[in-house]
């Protein structure tokens, strides 16, 4: 993930070339992760939390009954 970044940070530096400052840098390199933090929060997630607490509750809950019998 973190060399995905890496690549895209230094695809969007090739376009640009020559920097004026260290700020403009930063600010290339802010609006890039900016940009893949709202694609990520807002993504298609692959693995849903939610339902892997709900299984692990009704898992839990029939090792309970289990044990009691």
């Amino acid at each position: 993930m973190i060399e995905r970044e890496n690549r895209e940070i230094r695809r969007r530096e090739k376009v640009i070339q020559i920097f004026p400052n260290t700020e403009s840098i930063i600010r290339l390199i802010g609006a890039v992760l900016q940009d893949d933090h709202n694609d990520w929060s807002v993504g298609h997630r692959i693995f849903d939390m939610k339902e892997y607490y709900d299984k692990l509750s009704s898992i839990q809950s029939n090792l309970l009954k289990i044990k009691a019998a």
